[in-house]
Protein backbone atom coordinates (compact mmCIF):
# COMPACT_ATOMS: atom_id res chain seq x y z
CA UNK A 1 0.00 0.00 0.00
CA UNK A 2 1.33 3.48 -0.91
CA UNK A 3 -0.28 7.24 0.84
CA UNK A 4 0.41 9.58 -1.50
CA UNK A 5 -0.76 13.48 -0.74
CA UNK A 6 -1.51 15.52 -3.60
CA UNK A 7 -1.76 19.85 -3.17
CA UNK A 8 -4.49 21.43 -4.98
CA UNK A 9 -2.17 24.59 -3.54
CA UNK A 10 -3.22 28.01 -3.90
CA UNK A 11 -0.49 29.44 -6.58
CA UNK A 12 0.78 33.17 -6.69
CA UNK A 13 2.29 34.00 -10.03
CA UNK A 14 5.79 35.54 -9.15
CA UNK A 15 5.61 35.00 -5.44
CA UNK A 16 8.24 32.54 -5.09
CA UNK A 17 8.58 32.78 -1.10
CA UNK A 18 4.93 33.04 -0.94
CA UNK A 19 4.27 29.86 -2.83
CA UNK A 20 7.67 27.71 -1.44
CA UNK A 21 5.99 28.61 2.65
CA UNK A 22 2.40 27.47 1.82
CA UNK A 23 4.47 24.39 0.03
CA UNK A 24 6.46 23.87 3.15
CA UNK A 25 3.44 23.89 5.81
CA UNK A 26 1.73 21.16 3.06
CA UNK A 27 4.58 19.06 3.09
CA UNK A 28 4.81 18.83 7.23
CA UNK A 29 1.16 17.86 7.61
CA UNK A 30 1.36 15.59 4.96
CA UNK A 31 4.21 14.04 6.41
CA UNK A 32 3.35 14.33 10.33
CA UNK A 33 -0.45 14.39 10.61
CA UNK A 34 -1.25 12.22 7.08
CA UNK A 35 1.46 10.19 7.20
CA UNK A 36 2.11 10.25 3.28
CA UNK A 37 5.07 8.77 1.66
CA UNK A 38 4.75 11.10 -1.14
CA UNK A 39 3.51 14.45 -1.62
CA UNK A 40 3.12 15.63 -5.00
CA UNK A 41 2.44 19.69 -6.08
CA UNK A 42 0.60 21.06 -9.29
CA UNK A 43 2.83 22.14 -12.08
CA UNK A 44 4.75 25.37 -11.63
CA UNK A 45 3.85 25.12 -8.15
CA UNK A 46 6.50 27.31 -6.56
CA UNK A 47 6.70 30.02 -9.44
CA UNK A 48 3.24 30.20 -11.43
CA UNK A 49 2.99 30.82 -15.21
CA UNK A 50 3.79 34.09 -16.02
CA UNK A 51 4.04 36.40 -19.16
CA UNK A 52 7.75 35.36 -19.73
CA UNK A 53 9.33 32.58 -19.17
CA UNK A 54 11.49 32.47 -16.22
CA UNK A 55 14.22 30.38 -15.10
CA UNK A 56 14.22 29.20 -11.95
CA UNK A 57 17.96 28.95 -9.97
CA UNK A 58 18.72 25.83 -7.91
CA UNK A 59 18.01 27.47 -4.56
CA UNK A 60 14.88 26.35 -4.10
CA UNK A 61 15.34 22.52 -5.43
CA UNK A 62 17.75 22.12 -3.08
CA UNK A 63 15.15 23.73 -0.06
CA UNK A 64 12.70 20.88 -1.22
CA UNK A 65 15.64 18.21 -0.60
CA UNK A 66 16.31 19.47 2.75
CA UNK A 67 12.90 19.59 3.58
CA UNK A 68 11.97 15.76 1.75
CA UNK A 69 15.21 14.22 4.34
CA UNK A 70 14.21 16.37 7.46
CA UNK A 71 10.29 15.17 7.47
CA UNK A 72 11.67 11.78 5.79
CA UNK A 73 8.95 12.04 2.72
CA UNK A 74 9.06 11.78 -1.02
CA UNK A 75 8.27 14.96 -2.45
CA UNK A 76 7.45 15.82 -6.51
CA UNK A 77 7.63 19.68 -6.22
CA UNK A 78 5.73 20.49 -8.87
CA UNK A 79 7.54 21.23 -12.13
CA UNK A 80 10.10 24.51 -12.66
CA UNK A 81 11.50 25.91 -16.23
CA UNK A 82 15.17 25.02 -16.34
CA UNK A 83 17.40 25.79 -18.69
CA UNK A 84 20.19 22.83 -19.46
CA UNK A 85 23.79 22.91 -20.19
CA UNK A 86 23.21 23.70 -23.87
CA UNK A 87 20.93 26.99 -22.87
CA UNK A 88 18.07 24.95 -23.80
CA UNK A 89 14.66 25.85 -21.51
CA UNK A 90 12.84 22.61 -20.49
CA UNK A 91 9.54 22.94 -18.14
CA UNK A 92 10.98 19.93 -16.49
CA UNK A 93 10.08 17.67 -12.75
CA UNK A 94 11.99 16.19 -10.29
CA UNK A 95 11.15 13.08 -7.80
CA UNK A 96 13.15 13.84 -4.34
CA UNK A 97 13.48 10.56 -2.03
CA UNK A 98 12.88 10.47 1.46
CA UNK A 99 16.82 11.18 1.70
CA UNK A 100 17.25 14.26 -0.23
CA UNK A 101 18.29 12.89 -3.65
CA UNK A 102 16.92 13.54 -6.65
CA UNK A 103 16.48 10.21 -8.04
CA UNK A 104 14.39 11.22 -11.56
CA UNK A 105 13.08 14.06 -13.56
CA UNK A 106 11.02 14.42 -16.30
CA UNK A 107 10.68 16.83 -19.30
CA UNK A 108 7.21 17.65 -20.49
CA UNK A 109 6.75 15.92 -23.94
CA UNK A 110 3.87 18.27 -25.01
CA UNK A 111 4.47 22.17 -23.63
CA UNK A 112 1.15 24.25 -24.30
CA UNK A 113 1.92 25.82 -27.53
CA UNK A 114 2.33 28.67 -28.26
CA UNK A 115 2.24 29.85 -24.92
CA UNK A 116 4.76 28.06 -23.83
CA UNK A 117 8.01 27.92 -25.89
CA UNK A 118 10.43 25.47 -24.58
CA UNK A 119 11.58 22.48 -25.74
CA UNK A 120 10.26 19.07 -25.86
CA UNK A 121 10.89 16.60 -23.77
CA UNK A 122 11.60 12.92 -25.00
CA UNK A 123 11.92 10.24 -22.72
CA UNK A 124 9.46 8.97 -20.43
CA UNK A 125 9.45 8.53 -16.49
CA UNK A 126 8.53 5.37 -14.21
CA UNK A 127 9.74 5.32 -10.81
CA UNK A 128 9.25 2.92 -8.40
CA UNK A 129 8.57 3.97 -4.52
CA UNK A 130 10.21 1.64 -1.92
CA UNK A 131 8.88 -1.64 -3.91
CA UNK A 132 5.42 -0.48 -2.91
CA UNK A 133 4.02 0.79 -6.66
CA UNK A 134 5.36 2.07 -10.04
CA UNK A 135 4.68 5.60 -10.58
CA UNK A 136 4.68 7.13 -13.63
CA UNK A 137 4.59 11.15 -14.22
CA UNK A 138 3.32 13.55 -16.99
CA UNK A 139 2.26 17.12 -16.78
CA UNK A 140 -0.91 19.16 -17.95
CA UNK A 141 -0.99 18.82 -21.24
CA UNK A 142 0.67 15.43 -21.86
CA UNK A 143 -2.57 14.30 -20.79
CA UNK A 144 -4.20 14.84 -24.04
CA UNK A 145 -1.94 12.24 -25.34
CA UNK A 146 -2.68 8.57 -25.04
CA UNK A 147 0.47 7.65 -26.69
CA UNK A 148 2.10 9.02 -23.21
CA UNK A 149 -0.28 7.27 -21.01
CA UNK A 150 0.27 3.81 -22.92
CA UNK A 151 4.41 4.43 -22.99
CA UNK A 152 4.10 4.52 -18.98
CA UNK A 153 1.98 1.27 -19.23
CA UNK A 154 4.83 -0.72 -21.21
CA UNK A 155 6.92 0.89 -18.61
CA UNK A 156 4.97 -0.89 -15.70
CA UNK A 157 3.16 2.07 -14.44
CA UNK A 158 0.58 1.02 -11.68
CA UNK A 159 -0.26 4.91 -10.58
CA UNK A 160 0.11 7.62 -13.55
CA UNK A 161 -0.17 11.08 -11.97
CA UNK A 162 -0.67 14.86 -14.19
CA UNK A 163 -0.22 17.71 -12.31
CA UNK A 164 -1.27 20.53 -13.97
CA UNK A 165 -1.88 24.77 -14.05
CA UNK A 166 -5.44 24.60 -16.32
CA UNK A 167 -6.77 27.94 -16.03
CA UNK A 168 -9.00 27.03 -19.12
CA UNK A 169 -12.79 25.71 -19.45
CA UNK A 170 -11.73 22.44 -21.03
CA UNK A 171 -10.71 20.77 -16.98
CA UNK A 172 -13.79 19.02 -17.51
CA UNK A 173 -12.83 17.50 -20.57
CA UNK A 174 -8.99 16.49 -18.61
CA UNK A 175 -11.49 15.15 -16.01
CA UNK A 176 -12.66 12.69 -18.56
CA UNK A 177 -9.50 11.82 -20.15
CA UNK A 178 -8.04 10.64 -17.10
CA UNK A 179 -11.12 8.36 -16.36
CA UNK A 180 -10.60 6.70 -19.72
CA UNK A 181 -6.87 6.27 -18.76
CA UNK A 182 -7.50 4.80 -15.40
CA UNK A 183 -10.20 2.16 -17.20
CA UNK A 184 -7.93 1.32 -20.69
CA UNK A 185 -4.97 0.73 -18.46
CA UNK A 186 -6.40 -0.41 -15.36
CA UNK A 187 -3.98 1.92 -13.34
CA UNK A 188 -4.77 4.57 -10.87
CA UNK A 189 -4.94 7.89 -12.55
CA UNK A 190 -4.47 11.02 -10.84
CA UNK A 191 -5.66 14.23 -12.54
CA UNK A 192 -4.55 17.73 -10.03
CA UNK A 193 -4.72 21.43 -10.23
CA UNK A 194 -3.74 24.63 -8.62
CA UNK A 195 -6.41 27.10 -7.71
CA UNK A 196 -5.78 30.97 -7.83
CA UNK A 197 -6.21 33.47 -9.97
CA UNK A 198 -7.55 31.81 -13.03
CA UNK A 199 -7.14 28.38 -11.90
CA UNK A 200 -9.89 26.12 -12.13
CA UNK A 201 -9.01 23.36 -9.49
CA UNK A 202 -10.93 20.53 -9.70
CA UNK A 203 -8.51 17.72 -8.94
CA UNK A 204 -9.47 14.21 -8.98
CA UNK A 205 -8.24 10.68 -8.28
CA UNK A 206 -9.55 7.51 -9.89
CA UNK A 207 -9.28 3.95 -9.20
CA UNK A 208 -8.20 1.20 -11.71
CA UNK A 209 -11.76 0.42 -13.01
CA UNK A 210 -12.58 4.14 -13.72
CA UNK A 211 -14.32 4.26 -10.27
CA UNK A 212 -14.18 8.26 -8.86
CA UNK A 213 -12.38 7.75 -5.31
CA UNK A 214 -11.81 11.19 -5.00
CA UNK A 215 -12.64 14.63 -6.13
CA UNK A 216 -11.87 18.69 -5.28
CA UNK A 217 -13.48 21.77 -6.42
CA UNK A 218 -12.73 25.02 -6.41
CA UNK A 219 -11.25 25.46 -2.96
CA UNK A 220 -7.19 24.92 -1.61
CA UNK A 221 -7.33 21.45 -0.01
CA UNK A 222 -4.63 17.87 -0.22
CA UNK A 223 -6.21 14.51 -1.69
CA UNK A 224 -4.64 11.94 0.43
CA UNK A 225 -5.43 8.21 -0.76
CA UNK A 226 -4.36 5.13 -0.41
CA UNK A 227 -3.38 3.28 -3.41
CA UNK A 228 -2.80 -0.46 -3.24
CA UNK A 229 -0.28 -2.33 -5.93
CA UNK A 230 -2.47 -5.70 -5.32
CA UNK A 231 -5.88 -4.64 -6.19
CA UNK A 232 -4.16 -3.08 -10.26
CA UNK A 233 -2.56 -6.30 -9.76
CA UNK A 234 -5.70 -8.55 -9.58
CA UNK A 235 -7.66 -6.20 -12.08
CA UNK A 236 -4.88 -6.88 -14.92
CA UNK A 237 -4.87 -10.70 -14.30
CA UNK A 238 -8.49 -11.07 -13.86
CA UNK A 239 -10.09 -8.24 -16.48
CA UNK A 240 -11.87 -4.86 -15.48
CA UNK A 241 -15.19 -6.20 -13.60
CA UNK A 242 -13.83 -9.54 -13.69
CA UNK A 243 -14.58 -9.98 -17.33
CA UNK A 244 -12.13 -7.72 -19.96
CA UNK A 245 -8.65 -8.15 -19.51
CA UNK A 246 -7.39 -5.36 -22.02
CA UNK A 247 -4.17 -5.17 -20.16
CA UNK A 248 -3.35 -8.61 -20.70
CA UNK A 249 -4.22 -7.85 -24.44
CA UNK A 250 -2.12 -4.83 -24.47
CA UNK A 251 1.49 -6.03 -23.18
CA UNK A 252 0.70 -9.54 -25.67
CA UNK A 253 -0.30 -7.53 -28.63
CA UNK A 254 1.69 -3.92 -27.96
CA UNK A 255 4.45 -4.63 -30.89
CA UNK A 256 1.47 -5.09 -33.47
CA UNK A 257 0.16 -1.93 -31.74
CA UNK A 258 3.40 -0.09 -32.80
CA UNK A 259 3.77 -1.46 -36.24
CA UNK A 260 0.07 0.12 -36.22
CA UNK A 261 1.50 3.08 -35.03
CA UNK A 262 4.48 3.47 -37.08
CA UNK A 263 2.57 2.94 -40.38
CA UNK A 264 -0.07 5.11 -40.33
CA UNK A 265 1.05 8.19 -37.86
Amino acid sequence: MLKVSFAQMEIFPGEYETNFNNMEEMIIRSSKLYGSALIVFPELAIQGAQKDIIVLDNKYLLKFQELAKEYAIWIIPGSFYVKDEKNKIYNRLFVINRNGEIVGKYDKIFPWEPFEPVEKGEDILVFNIENKMNVGVGICYDLFFPEISRAMLSKGAELMIYPHYTTTSDRDMELIIARAYSVINSSYVVTFNGVGKYLTGKSAIYGPEGEELQKAESGETILTEVFSRERVLNIRENGVKGVTRNYNHFIKYKDKLKGLIDNHY
